[in-house]
């Protein structure tokens, strides 16, 4: 299957250029939105201004031809300023700097001119369908949840592990290729109060093998699949055993060796910043890849380059970094519902990195009023959404540009 995805590299560009008085008595604020490809006016982008405290309602309104958009007769206060669009990154104004949520601040009286923005494309992403699991759990799928995973060898088949579906959170496997679109559990769940946990998963060739027990009744068990079905066996072979038992291999978190680096993740948790670093095998030296990340990171273990996301915002990116030069790529996404990274893969010069959203699509959604629900923060309609969860495909550089 062939994916084409729209890199976007760079900070958010939020321009200011002017402050001016408005001659009537309440307040103003007025700008342009631009493409930031080749500098065009933007029409029908929704504008949103939030006022971050006071019992003034969101108002909507969307850019015209020239691009431009007013918002007059505002109560004096602090505001945020939001631009978005289908097909487009949105972008806040309003936060200095990104994430600390301190507001564009109007006096009585004041207008706010030029609060311009220079919006990007979003990249082309491919979906996994969930009709499969949905047949499977039509009262259920709305509490699923993805964990982990991990790619074949040639990157033409996803194992991922997940959890939620019903009630008590078994775990389960499924097995998605991602040339024929074709989704099946590995693992069934006939008795709920026996559910399993998997303890991990390992790939042979184009075969997936899973490590797991009955909770229940601690009966220790190992399911051997390919696209063609799966079976409990025996026992794994020894090369497929001595995956199972590495975790670092299995799993995409915690103290794990990517290519010649130990790298370690401290207060690991889902929701909540984190530092990672990474110590050379060679040299023993360490390094500090962040200390503001969102959620999990994963990666190849044959491969330099690890991938973490950092939410900011109503925006986030996810970024892959090269811990051989030090060098790092950043992709842009509209990720207001974004659950986790699950795998990446390295494939055609880059990588093929899986990603996971709760809102249950992996592109915007417009409420009625044409509003992009993932980019409009305090929306009921993104809040009273299932929370299904989709997985999402993008093709991402290894940082070595």
């Amino acid at each position: 299957m062939k994916m084409k995805a729209t890199l976007v590299f760079g900070l958010f560009c939020v321009v200011i250029s002017a402050r001016g008085q408005s001659t009537a008595g309440s307040s103003r604020i007025t700008g342009h939105v631009y493409s930031s490809q080749d500098g065009e006016p933007l029409a029908g982008v929704v504008v949103t201004v939030d006022m971050a405290q006071g019992n003034q309602d969101n108002r909507h309104q969307l850019t015209s031809k020239d691009g431009s958009y007013a918002f007059d007769h505002l109560e004096p206060g602090g505001y945020t300023v939001i631009a978005c669009r289908s097909g487009l990154i949105g972008e806040v104004y309003g936060m200095t700097p990104p994430g600390s949520g301190s507001p564009l601040n109007l006096r009585a009286g004041q207008s706010r001119d030029n609060i311009d923005f220079h919006l990007r494309m979003s990249p082309q992403i491919t979906e996994m369908p969930n009709e499969a699991m949905a047949a499977v759990y039509p009262l259920n799928l709305a509490n699923l949840s993805a964990v982990y995973g991990r790619f074949s060898p040639d990157g033409t088949l996803l194992g991922i592990v997940t959890t939620g579906i019903a009630i008590g959170d078994p775990e389960q496997v499924w097995l998605y290729n991602l040339r024929t679109k074709k989704l099946f559990a590995v693992t069934e769940v006939p008795d709920l109060k026996a559910s399993p946990m998997i303890h991990s998963i390992a790939w042979v060739g184009n075969t997936l093998y899973v490590d797991g027990d009955r909770t229940q009744s601690t009966r220790h068990f190992v399911v051997k699949a390919t696209m063609d079905g799966a079976g409990e066996i025996p026992a794994a072979p020894p090369d497929a055993q001595k995956i199972l038992e590495d975790p670092s291999k299995a799993y995409e978190e915690g103290n794990s060796i990517i290519a010649s680096y130990r790298v370690r993740l401290d207060r690991p948790c889902r929701g909540c910043g984190f530092d990672l670093t990474a110590r050379s095998l060679k040299t023993a030296k360490q390094m500090t890849i962040s200390g503001n990340i969102n959620g999990n990171f994963v990666f190849d273990p044959d491969a330099p380059v690890i991938f973490y996301s950092v939410i900011s915002g109503s925006n986030g990116a996810i970024f892959a970094f090269n811990l051989d030069t030090r060098k790092s790529a950043r992709l842009d996404l509209p990720i207001h519902s974004f659950s986790g990274l699950l795998a990446a893969k390295r494939e055609d010069g880059g990588f093929l990195l899986a990603y996971a959203v709760t809102s249950g699509s992996c592109t915007p959604k417009l409420s009625p009023n044409g509003e992009d629900v993932w980019l409009l923060p305090k929306h009921y309609e993104l809040w009273t959404e299932k929370r299904a969860m989709s997985v999402c495909f993008v093709r991402m550089p290894d940082g070595s540009q």
